[in-house]
């Protein structure tokens, strides 16, 4: 379908439901943080900032922060490798392999590998999400680093306003996948806690592709008279995984073997992920609200691929901390400091390849200032870091009411990504000739400078009686985007280094409708148009960004009846990504849940992919077809 049509089909639901009467606000009374570092709700905010809410978790039977963007992210691409234990990450508004330009955080605390510069949502459970907030567009005014295309913030749960409670889970599914959970929560006068326990084991869809995982979070608080309240999370992650590598079979030659291939049938991964964050929020003077943060992340990941006689250990370690002001709810103050050490190591020579630091200090100001129908918003960042030096990034929003049913918004902003330790530090690597290619090597660059972007957008939201409809507009323009490259003048030899050499520019529209068809029925509708393209130094004209999807739609529609009922759809449709050199073909994805409350006890069952599409979204990295799983939840 052309975008035109798409946006005619869209428009004519978002205009039929107008002629009902009943008042529907759908997520306008959410309360976020990321946009601003402070809590505000949806309809005081700009059209760019969408939430996914427990709610919408629990009935997409997300097992991951990866499924639950992939099944309610409409505007986040969610680039798959696999089944459970495969790398995960997100785009958001761009092509390419421009992960490492989001900024994905838990509870505020940077969770990128600072190697690679993206995050495995695959790792993230989703038992312990309460909410995940994405704000699309440049944050680094807000944000720092690495929020160039945007940020998602995955808030966790906690045991606040609840009675004692606890939750026991087990479920089954394709490839002999298994999961038992537990978490328990309570509140006690000034106590609260939270605390989450599991287990899961799969064999996978593909050869070596097998999952064994347990994962641990406890979120515990206190509120202490006269001085504020006080928050400590811990989360534990722990991985062992087949690495099945590429197989590059054409779609139309899956027949259930040789898609499930593997190249590396001996290649493993074993990750060990530890997360600690201390937070402190006290008022002062009645007007002044205080909120500091201490955080630190342990994280080793083994590699091992017996072929190549290769083990790399890769450790890092990351200590940080932020202390903020609000004043008077429209200044806010605040300074961050974060430092990073990386190790990368070869086991089997017993040599430290890379071992290096970094560390970044920044200070952020933002003013909300409110008039009569309008509010504006204007801040900025600086950040200093130890290896490129200093940015500043500067950002305006602006939310005005037309009437107490229609609002319009806009955006614009500088943000900028890092080089990562690989693009710094990575160590020399060799080749001889072959018949792939000529001799050559590869090495790190420590004079490559940060990404860059402006980027902007209006938008448009209104009531419908029934419904809430938002529509953006946005674009962005990138410069001296980090990009491996041959840059060896000798035809029988190759040096591949990371240089400032590409630009790009992003174009798109999102729109969405939300509506409440029938008491207990819900409908939920978006739509994403993006246009793509980048240009190396040399090159005259733009060319589409790999993986690039014109057009994307999700739809859920959600039935809750009294009796315990309930039945939950849902859609989505990728178009063709198609690109110089190669194309992923476009398909659609039906899935359906029900399940049914029985005194304790949730019984559910559930089809991914009902239709059995044979699919991919990465190039070498065929996906499952149908899948279907089903459990029980009892609660105490």
């Amino acid at each position: 379908m052309r975008k035109c049509e798409l946006l005619a089909v869209f428009l004519m639901v978002f205009v039929a439901v107008r002629g009902f009467t009943s008042d529907y606000i759908g997520d306008l009374g959410t309360v976020v943080v990321t946009p601003s570092r402070y809590g505000s709700s949806l309809a005081e905010l700009a059209t760019n900032v969408s939430v996914i809410n427990r709610h919408d978790i629990e009935e997409s039977g997300a097992l991951t922060a990866a499924e639950a963007l992939k099944k309610r992210g409409a505007y986040v691409s969610v680039g798959i490798r696999g089944t459970r234990g495969s790398e995960s990450s997100a785009r958001i508004r761009s092509g390419g392999a421009t992960a490492n330009q989001v900024l994905v955080m838990v509870d505020g605390q940077p969770v990128n590998d600072v190697a690679l510069g993206e995050a495995d949502l695959d790792k993230i459970a989703a038992d312990h999400i309460e909410q995940i907030e994405i704000a699309r567009g440049p944050f680094s005014a807000v944000w720092g680093a690495d929020a160039l295309g945007g940020v998602i913030n995955i808030i966790t749960r906690s045991g606040k306003n609840d009675l004692p409670k606890t939750a026991l889970a087990a479920r089954a599914g394709s490839f002999n996948s298994r999961k038992y959970s537990l978490n328990h929560s309570f509140s006690y006068g000034e106590n609260s806690i939270y605390t989450f326990v599991s287990e899961e084991s799969s064999d996978g869809f593909r050869e070596n592709s097998a999952y064994r995982g347990n994962d641990f979070m406890i979120n515990a608080g206190r509120k202490i008279n006269g001085y504020g309240d006080l928050n400590l999370r811990f989360s534990y992650h722990k991985s062992e995984s087949g690495v099945p590598g590429p197989n590059y079979t054409d779609v139309e030659n899956y027949d259930g073997e040789r898609e499930r291939a593997s190249s590396t049938p001996e290649a493993s991964m074993d990750t060990l992920k530890r997360y600690l964050q201390i937070e402190s929020v006290n008022a002062l003077f009645n007007s002044i609200e205080l909120k500091s943060r201490l955080y630190g992340s342990f994280i080793d990941i083994t590699d091992r691929a017996p072929s190549r006689m290769t083990e790399d250990l890769m450790q890092t370690q990351s200590y940080g901390g932020n202390i903020q002001a609000l004043v008077s709810e429209d200044v806010l103050l605040g300074l961050e400091v974060e430092h990073d050490n990386f190790i990368k190591t070869d086991k089997e020579g017993g040599v430290k390849e890379i071992d290096e630091n970094m560390l970044n200090a920044a200070i952020y100001l933002q003013k909300r200032m409110n008039f009569t129908n309008l509010q504006a918003t204007f801040g900025g960042r600086y950040d200093h870091h130890s290896v490129w030096g200093g940015a500043f990034n500067p950002r305006l929003s602006v939310v005005y009411n037309l009437s107490d049913k229609i609002k319009v918004s806009g955006n614009a902003g500088r943000a900028f990504r890092a080089p990562t330790f690989n693009d710094l530090y990575y160590p020399e690597s060799s080749w001889p000739a072959s018949e792939w290619g000529p001799a050559g090597d590869s090495k790190g660059n420590r004079e490559v400078e940060p990404e860059t972007a402006w980027g902007y957008d209006v938008g448009l939201e209104k009531e419908l009686g029934i419904a809430l409809g938002r529509i953006t507009f946005f674009r962005s323009d990138i410069d001296d985007m980090i990009e491996w490259v041959n840059v060896s003048d000798e035809p029988d030899y190759e040096k591949w280094r990371p240089v400032n050499v590409e630009k790009a520019r992003n174009r798109g529209i999102e729109a969405e409708l939300k509506a409440s068809i029938f008491p207990g029925i819900t409908l939920n509708v978006a739509y994403r148009y993006l246009d793509s393209k980048g240009k190396s130094e040399g090159d005259s004209d733009y060319k589409t960004l790999q993986y690039t999807v014109p057009n994307k739609i999700n739809a859920g529609l959600g039935c809750d009846f009294k009796f315990g009922l309930k039945v939950n759809a849902g859609i989505s449709w990728n178009d063709k990504a198609k690109w110089e050199g190669g194309s992923i073909d476009e398909h659609t994805l039906l899935d359906f849940r029900v399940s049914q409350q029985i005194a304790n006890a949730e019984i559910f069952a559930a089809i991914d992919n009902i239709s059995d599409t044979r699919y991919k979204r990465r190039e070498g990295f065929p996906l499952p077809g149908r899948e279907v799983s089903a459990g029980v939840k009892m609660k105490f």
